[in-house]
């Protein structure tokens, strides 16, 4: 019975790892705005994401232009000045508050105003860069308050764009974050007290705890792909794949310490259980 007991309990704090890193790690890096936003300041410098960003700024322009004047200027044009300012250092700052925007809309419930005008799709505002260009440049543009692209695209991928979609699960993950870790480790002492040989048991524990950090890093690195494949291919695509990609970078160190302490457990659990056996053995021969 205590065998079987402490089997359960060896199962219960595996999977109750499985989800813990994950979860506290999303807390910390990906539902925290300010740590989001530090996260993804390094795509502010990528060639990739300043090309995508120039391009989508470059047709704002053109719109206004056409819409404030009597001919429409060629895109090649203006690309030009676009890009000097996404590739200057003015770019990264503004860039990094666009991310807080698009984090706010994802993860914090709809107001009444945004609900009102009709936003409810994640969306970026591209007036203040739309500004920094026309300044820098000497453009006669009238501005508006707000210039926003929306993210979501069109078609099944809609939804993973949808204003406030993962506000539910944002709160539902941050409950997890301490629930999780609290389990695996009650129900891991718990195992051990319950194991006839505590030795193997720690083994099998810190076994768990390495096939959870394998499984973690397969799906971390099928996400991307799936979400990849449902977020359209819009001049923003190459944006959206570079911050998946950084998003799952940052997960990374994680699941190496999550395997490293497992592996460490599990070493230390063959060592001693190994020894706990020889010493049984030879009790064994004594008493006889």
């Amino acid at each position: 019975m205590r065998s079987l007991t402490a089997f359960l309990l060896v199962l219960v704090a595996i999977l109750a790892t499985f989800v813990a890193v994950p979860a506290v790690w999303a807390k910390n890096t990906v539902l925290d705005r300010g740590a989001f936003m530090t996260l993804m300041e390094p795509l502010g410098h990528d060639p990739a994401v300043q090309d995508a960003m120039a391009q989508e700024i470059a047709q704002q322009v053109q719109r206004l232009l056409t819409e404030q004047g009597d001919a429409r200027p060629p895109l090649s044009a203006i690309t030009p000045y676009v890009s000097t300012y996404t590739h200057g250092p003015q770019f990264p700052g503004a860039f990094k508050e666009a991310i807080g925007q698009v984090h706010t809309w994802l993860l914090v419930r709809p107001t009444a105003e945004q609900r009102l005008r009709g936003a409810t799709t994640a969306e970026i505002d591209l007036a203040p860069m739309i500004t920094s260009v026309a300044e820098a440049n000497n453009v006669k543009v009238t501005v508006p308050e707000r210039v926003t692209i929306d993210l979501s695209g069109t078609g099944a991928n809609r939804d993973l764009f949808r204003a406030g979609r993962y506000a539910e699960i944002a709160d539902k993950l941050k409950q997890v974050a301490w629930i999780a870790p609290l389990v695996a480790v009650v129900a891991a002492l718990l195992a051990l007290l319950a194991a006839h040989r505590r030795g193997f048991m720690l083994f099998y524990l810190g076994l768990g705890g390495a096939v959870a950090a394998g499984v973690t890093w397969m799906l971390c690195v099928a996400a991307p792909s799936y979400v990849t494949g449902r977020s359209g291919t819009g001049g923003l695509s190459p944006v959206i794949d570079a911050a998946l990609s950084q998003v799952t970078k940052s997960l990374t160190p994680w699941i190496v310490t999550e395997a490293a302490v497992g592996g460490a457990l599990a070493l230390l659990g063959l060592i001693f259980g190994g020894l706990g056996a020889v010493a049984a053995r030879r009790a064994d021969r004594r008493g006889w």
